[in-house]
């Protein structure tokens, strides 16, 4: 065993980091913004004060179609009003994702926009852009396109992404535009897009990396971000849908004990990595506790907090996320191995005024490390709560999957 240690007085680490591939990574600039929701509501009011509190900017909604246009130049923006003051009055950005079919298009049944009715679409893009050029930061183009939320032909969504993209640099020359919302990352669809066009003038390309564990969304991201370089996107990426639910009948379930520990591993690495924004999904769970078939249904359990607003205990870690690793700078390992077992992830994130170091062991088992940590202040988190102990920066401590979370200033 060996020491963490201090090069030239300054706070830059050399971690051994060799499983998950971080030794590979770049030093990243975790943006102040870099997390976000996905929630299903965001009322009342207080709920505001619930997203401030667990560390989130920015707001992704769904700007439906079917809802804003019911009959083909009609539009009715009454609730989407209300949400666009009450996110910029509480200090928030909102992601806007444009999306769904309407019934009224030429579109056979069981499509969703045809070669015919994309220029219908796009009154409608224009409509919603115009309508908030200012107010709204950012516009996502449709949602899954791969998976089930699109009908019609890759073709034509290639060509709706590439027109929409124009309509909305148009109208809004300074909102962030997002294509892709890609269902995990389907290799060819990505690069026929990229052949036909599509992301010619895209900002940002935006997928959902839901996998069984961490560590599999985790190399979801890796593989995307192979295919960008690939292309030479030099965008940024944006994780606009991730999470797990506690319940239910998804594979990708998790238990309510492990749920804070999926949590640190999944923000932590994808900010290691580079992901400028991560949305979780969701909010709240939104089962009722006294309906038959509660226990079916995943949909309902993927929040941070129970439906009565009260905190799950993934929510502490994911506050914890929101408070420590924004505005810092992940600095991976300089390619030294100090004596970590390989098995053990080290992510360590220099703040203007804290450190934060993130520790888990990949597999089964425990090992013991010894750290000797800079700094005043040392304090180990509870991943599942609010507690806090402090430490000495002088340590043996065990390592094992469950993610460690230490902080000093």
């Amino acid at each position: 065993m060996r020491h963490i240690f201090l090069v030239n007085s300054m706070f830059f680490f050399f971690f051994s980091c060799t499983i998950n591939n971080y030794t590979t990574l770049e030093r990243q600039q975790v943006s102040s913004e870099f997390l976000g929701l996905v929630p299903g509501f965001i009322e009342p009011e207080d709920v505001y004060q619930i997203i401030d509190n667990l560390g989130i900017t920015w707001i992704r909604k769904g700007f439906h179609w079917a809802d804003i246009e019911r009959e083909q130049g009609l539009f009715d923006f009454g609730k989407y009003d209300d949400l666009v003051d009450d996110v910029n009055r509480n200090d928030k950005r909102l992601l806007a994702m444009l999306a769904y079919e309407v019934p009224w298009t030429s579109a056979e049944k069981g499509r969703v926009v045809n070669a015919d009715d994309i220029s219908l679409y796009l009154d409608f893009v224009k409509e919603v852009v115009s309508r908030y050029r200012g107010r709204i930061k950012a516009y996502e183009i449709w949602n899954e396109p791969n998976w089930i939320f699109w009908k019609g032909t890759d073709t034509e969504f290639y060509e709706l992404t590439k027109r929409t993209v124009q309509i909305i640099r148009k109208t809004d020359p300074d909102a962030l535009i997002l294509g892709g919302a890609f269902w995990r990352v389907p290799n060819r669809f990505i690069e026929k897009m990229f052949d036909y066009g599509a992301f010619d003038d895209i900002d940002i390309i935006s997928f959902h990396p839901y996998a069984s564990n961490p560590e599999k969304s985790l190399k979801l991201y890796d593989r995307l971000l192979e295919i960008l370089k690939n292309k030479k996107f030099e965008g940024e990426i944006w994780v606009t849908e991730i999470g797990f639910p506690t319940n239910g009948w998804y594979p990708t379930r998790v238990s309510e004990d492990k749920y804070p520990g999926y949590i640190i591993k999944t923000l932590s690495g994808l900010a290691a990595r580079g992901a400028n924004k991560i949305f979780w999904y969701e909010l709240s769970d939104n089962y009722d506790k006294y309906k038959k078939g509660l226990r079916i249904d995943s949909e309902k359990f993927f929040g941070l907090l129970y439906p009565d607003l009260t905190y799950k205990k993934g929510a502490f870690a994911f506050a914890l996320c929101g408070k420590y690793l924004s505005n810092t700078i992940y600095i991976p390992d300089f390619s030294r191995n100090i004596g970590f077992p390989l098995s053990i992830t080290a992510l360590y994130f220099q703040g203007e005024n804290n450190s934060t170091l993130v520790l888990w062991k990949n597999g089964a088992g425990s090992s013991l490390i010894h750290l000797s940590l800079p700094g005043t202040g040392h304090l180990r988190h509870d991943i599942s709560s609010e507690n806090s102990i402090l430490i000495q920066n002088e340590i043996d401590i065990s390592v094992n999957s469950t993610p460690l979370f230490l902080t000093w200033k």
